[in-house]
Parts: structure tokens; C-alpha cells; sequence
């Protein structure tokens, strides 16, 4: 006959006892998963979100020469864009082409504008878009994205090829007012569009 005291003490020497004198199977924690898919997934987050944030805080392009000097022209008519232009070291091509899609009254002072202008054979490179309200430089932006009239129009063979060449934005344009877009181009040659009426 086994006393309790020795029971015991074969029990924490033994382990546990199963029925039928089997020993049970000592309890082990889960294997611990492996964790570098996470940490991989984590850093690729962590690198998209850095470029995302550097592309929409890059500073914008300033002005080469050219742009800067015709930015402070006066131009309302052919005769005065021809002076800035002549001024400003530009020299007008038949590659650089553009259109304006539309020109829509916000309030009784302001109007949006959106269009395209590209270089044939520039390869996409975007343009120095300067709009004149009556003389006045009213805005200045450059071509970003496509636009499905620029194939077309710049006689390319497909719309892969018409990059930045969209452009758009609101400027101060009283009805009647006539606005005139000059594009100028990397190269140094320019186009512009027929003077409009601000509707």
C-alpha cells in the first residue's frame, strides 16, 4: 500500500497520470508564427505612403526665363503678344497645338477654364500654360495629364503618347473681357489660341 506522501512525490516526479497508467502529454505553448510577411508589408506601407507624400508636396516648377519675362507682358492683342514674345526670345511653331474646351462663368467675376496644348515630337514634356485677361497675365499653370482631343490634334497614333497635356484652372474674368492662352513650350517655341470672350 502506497501512502499519500509518496504518491505525491511520484506524481511531480512523473507528471501527470493518465487513465489506465498512461502518461499524459505535457502542455506546450503554440509555436510562435513567423512574423517577417508583416514586417515586409509594414516597411512597403511605410515607403508608398513616403513617395505619395513627396509627390504631392513637390514644389512646383518655377518659371524659366522666357515664361517669366512674357508672365510680365502686356499682351490683348496679335501686335502686343507679338512684342512679348520677341521680347521673351520665343519663336512660334506649327508643333505646338492646343484647344479650349470651355470657358464657364463661377461668379459675376470669375470664370473656369479647362483645355490642352502639347509639342508634336516633344515626347510629352509639359508646357508653361500663361492666360491674359485685356492685357493682363492672369494666370499661369502647366499641362498635367491627358486629354483625349490631343491625339488627334497633335497627330499622334495613340493617346499613350499625349501625357500632360491637359490644363485647367479659375482666373478672374469679367463678361466680355477678352482672354487670350499662350503655350510655351521647353524648346522655346510657342502657340496661343484665338482671343475669346469671358462668357
Amino acid at each position: 500500500m502506497i501512502d499519500a506522501g509518496e504518491e505525491a512525490r511520484r506524481r511531480l516526479r512523473n507528471g501527470p497520470i493518465a487513465p489506465r497508467g498512461r502518461r499524459m502529454a505535457a502542455s506546450s505553448s503554440p509555436p510562435r508564427t513567423r512574423s517577417w510577411p508583416v514586417w515586409i508589408a509594414g516597411a512597403l506601407c511605410l515607403v508608398l505612403s513616403f513617395l505619395v507624400t513627396l509627390q504631392l508636396t513637390k514644389p512646383a516648377k518655377p518659371p524659366g526665363p522666357a515664361v517669366a519675362a512674357m508672365s510680365k507682358s502686356t499682351v490683348s492683342d496679335q501686335r502686343t503678344l507679338i512684342a512679348a514674345i520677341r521680347a521673351a526670345g520665343l519663336k512660334g511653331s506649327p508643333n505646338v497645338k492646343g484647344a479650349i474646351d470651355e470657358i464657364a462663368r463661377l461668379d459675376d467675376s470669375r470664370v473656369s477654364i479647362t483645355g490642352w496644348a502639347g509639342e508634336a515630337g516633344s515626347g510629352g514634356t509639359p508646357l508653361d500654360i500663361l492666360i491674359f485677361v485685356d492685357g493682363d497675365n492672369r494666370m499661369r499653370t502647366r499641362t498635367e495629364g491627358r486629354h483625349t482631343g490631343a491625339t488627334g490634334g497633335l497627330g499622334l497614333s495613340d493617346a499613350a503618347t499625349a501625357q500632360d497635356v491637359s490644363f485647367q484652372g479659375a482666373l478672374a474674368c469679367s463678361r466680355g473681357q477678352k482672354l487670350l492662352v499662350v503655350a510655351i513650350a521647353e524648346s522655346g517655341n510657342y502657340g496661343y489660341f484665338s482671343p475669346r470672350p469671358c462668357p
